[in-house]
């Protein structure tokens, strides 16, 4: 008994210190990019405030479309109502995040990105149109979505909510972060070379936060810093397409 007091208390230790540490983390990286500024490195301060915001800003991986795969409907129902519970429902940005927000702001304009989202395009969806994209945002090609799912997609619909599909070409793997500038909810998801990634956002204004890899023939793997693509997600459920590109020189 005497020993099991004795783990317990180890444990929660170890977890505030991590929590601690984190923190620490997390003001650190948000004091970097305020001192990068101030030394006048704004395209060096705009990758670090990026970093900072999807440190702080209250944040969920999309659900993983394969584990509709795995995963009996009924529980992978229950996950899929969770995310959009989380994604609809209200944030009150704290003031570390909204010194992100302002600190992208002051330095956007600095930015030379590598990395681009091209071919953009938006359609308005009408009901019948957009329920097979939204079962297309979670449930992997060949696997037929139960009926009760239906109800869910025609409910998002009403709600407008969009679907957004980004494609990528081949060698780059792509690192993202979407985040609502007004409710300051950020959605993580990756996307692999020569693929393509769906997930779903309410309408409103947005930061696409982005970060490429990728591994040249010699060995080397390269990293671009965090770099900001805005987009917006109009008020009327549609499908938005985009592909990402990224575009490194390289010196001889």
């Amino acid at each position: 008994m005497k020993n099991a007091s004795i783990i317990f208390v180890l444990i929660i230790t170890l977890a505030a210190g991590l929590i601690f540490y984190s923190r620490i983390q997390k003001s650190s990286v948000f004091k970097k990019a305020k001192q990068t500024e101030a030394s006048g490195s704004l395209q060096e301060a705009l990758s670090m405030y990026a970093q900072s915001l999807i440190e702080i800003a209250p944040g969920q991986k999309f659900p993983d479309i394969n584990r509709s795969k795995i995963m009996e409907q009924s529980a992978w129902k229950k996950i899929v109502e969770q995310y959009i519970a989380w994604l609809s429902s209200g944030s009150n940005a704290k003031n570390s995040i909204k010194e992100c927000f302002e600190g992208i702001e002051r330095c956007k304009n600095a930015q030379n990105p590598v990395n681009s989202l091209g071919k953009l395009e938006l359609k308005e969806l009408s009901e019948d149109q957009y329920i097979p994209e939204w079962n297309n945002s979670f449930f992997a090609p060949n696997i037929t979505p139960d009926p009760s799912f239906k109800s869910l997609a025609s409910g998002n619909y009403l709600k407008n909510i969009s679907v957004i599909n980004f494609s990528s070409s081949k060698n780059y793997t792509y690192e993202l972060y979407l985040v609502n500038k007004k409710i300051t909810k950020l959605t993580g998801f990756q996307l692999y070379p020569e693929s393509n990634i769906r997930i779903i956002a309410i309408p409103g204004e947005y930061l696409l936060i982005c970060r490429s890899t990728v591994t040249f023939p010699s060995g080397e793997i390269w990293k671009s810093p965090f770099e900001i693509v805005p987009l917006t997600v109009p008020e009327n459920a549609s499908l938005i397409t985009g592909d990402l590109r990224t575009r490194v020189y390289r010196q001889k």
